[in-house]
C-alpha cells in the first residue's frame, strides 16, 4: 500500500488498510473510497466521503454498520472500479485530523472527553471495549455501560 495523504474542504486524509477503515467506519469517523489508480482531490474528485452518521437510514446496530461498509464498499466498486485505468480494488483514507470522542456512562456520571487524532481516539475506543459496551450515539459521541460480570 502506498502512503498518500490529501486535504478536502480542510480535512487532512491518509491512507489506511480496509480492516482500518472499515473499523472507523463502525466507530463512526470519517472515511473516503477512491479507486485505486485515481487520486482523491481537486479537479475530478472521483473518491466519495462518509460516515456512520450520513448513513444513519440504513444502520440499526454494529452488525449493520459493518453489513452498511460492505454494501457500500460493493457499490462504490462495482460503478467506479471498473476497468485498468481507473483500477480494480479501492483506496480507503481516513480523516487524520485533531478529533476528539466523548464518552457518556449509563449511571449518568461525569462523562469522559478524549483528544487526539482519529488514530488516537480509535486506539482508545478500543481500550474502552475491553471493559465495557461502547454504544455509537452520534458522530464523536458514545454511550457506556457495563457488561455483565458471568459467575
Amino acid at each position: 500500500m502506498n502512503k498518500y495523504e490529501f486535504t478536502d474542504n480542510g480535512h487532512a486524509f491518509t491512507r489506511v488498510s480496509k480492516a482500518a477503515a472499515k473499523r472507523a467506519f463502525i466507530d463512526g469517523f470519517i472515511i473516503a473510497f477512491c479507486p485505486s489508480n485515481l487520486r482523491p482531490g481537486a479537479p475530478w474528485y472521483p473518491e466519495i466521503i462518509t460516515d456512520r452518521e450520513l448513513r444513519g437510514e440504513y444502520i440499526a446496530d454494529e452488525t449493520g454498520a459493518e453489513n452498511d461498509f460492505y454494501n457500500l464498499l460493493n457499490s462504490f466498486e462495482y460503478y467506479n472500479c471498473t476497468n485498468t485505468e481507473t483500477g480494480k480494488y479501492t483506496s480507503f483514507f481516513i480523516e487524520t485530523g485533531d478529533n476528539y470522542i466523548h464518552l457518556s456512562f449509563s449511571d449518568s456520571s461525569n462523562p469522559y472527553v478524549f483528544y487526539g487524532n482519529t488514530l488516537e481516539c480509535m486506539k482508545e475506543l478500543e481500550r474502552w471495549k475491553k471493559r465495557y459496551y461502547v454504544e455509537f450515539e452520534k458522530r464523536h459521541y458514545y454511550m457506556i455501560t457495563e457488561k455483565e460480570v458471568q459467575a
